[in-house]
């Protein structure tokens, strides 16, 4: 299959997230971030970050349906819940609710206080929100639960940060260095991406310099390329062609680069389990 070069991939595409945010390597990339979302003096969580990418949450009992977290961060005072969504309606809300209090419910070891539960915080970055009906209709909207006109609890906080609002917002100079950054999360092409890096300083020019490392790197555009063609055809490259060896390869790949096995499926028509089959190879091996 030849393979095509692509030149562009946006921040909320899920591999390069994940590349972006997960990564242990890159983990002055995620401080920065929540240094900026929590208004916390930069340099406050410098190596204080203990993550976990693409996360299995942890059942209660068999039957439980599977749930993988994005990126899970573990702080010393509260939980944080970070999830990209590139395009988001009703079920993705239903999904987020369903990860925020499994996440909280799974945070307690045995025999622990209900009442010493980290607060947990859930960040979802979101992009191309399938109606205006579904909540939030602001850059940034909070919630938490509360008793009519008072706050129940402060133990849970979900979050939404609208990339697609924020465009429609015209840029102004004197805006945060956190709705800078995100400008440059939700940046449509590489022009607009490299605008915002030089506009957000250091941090953000050191990101896109790694980003186009990353776009450089031969698995990693062989991915993007086979998700592009998906997008174009509209059918899976695994069901349309290639050997049983070429799809096991390609999700190997896709193992180690964290994908989402529900995105690895699609891409390769190989099924769930046996796609959680080579989780345990790759893991043994």
């Amino acid at each position: 299959m030849e393979q095509e070069t692509v030149s562009f991939v946006p921040l909320t595409n899920d591999i390069l997230f994940k590349e972006m945010f997960g990564r242990a390597k890159h983990a002055f990339i995620l401080e920065f971030f929540l240094e900026l979302f929590l208004r916390l003096k930069r340099g406050t969580l410098k190596g204080k970050l203990k993550f976990q990418m693409e996360c299995t949450l942890e059942k209660s009992k068999y039957q439980d349906k599977n749930s993988r977290g994005d990126n899970l961060i573990i702080m010393d005072d509260k939980i944080i819940d970070l999830e990209m969504f590139s395009n988001f309606d009703y079920e993705d809300l239903c999904k987020v609710l369903f990860y925020t209090s499994r996440v909280y419910g799974t945070s307690l070891d045995s025999g622990s206080f209900y009442q010493d539960a980290k607060p947990l915080i859930s960040i979802n970055i979101i992009d191309h929100v399938a109606s205006n009906k579904l909540l939030f209709e602001d850059f940034e909207s909070k919630y938490g639960f509360c008793y009519q006109t008072h706050r129940l609890s402060n133990k849970i906080t979900i979050v939404f940060i609208r990339l697609d609002i924020l465009r429609e917002i015209p840029y102004n100079e004197d805006e945060s260095d956190f709705v800078t950054f995100m400008r440059f999360v939700g940046a449509k092409s590489k022009e607009e991406r490299e605008k915002y890096a030089k506009k957000g300083g250091e941090i953000l020019m050191s990101t896109n310099r790694l980003i186009e490392k990353f776009m450089n790197d031969e698995e990693a555009n062989e991915m993007f390329s086979m998700e592009n063609k998906i997008k174009e055809t509209g059918m899976s490259i695994g069901r349309a062609e290639g050997s049983t060896n070429e799809k096991t390869s390609i999700a190997q790949k896709m193992l180690k680069r964290n994908c989402d096995y529900s995105f690895i499926s699609e891409m390769t028509g190989l099924s769930t389990l046996e796609i959680e089959t080579l989780q345990q190879k790759l893991i043994t091996t």
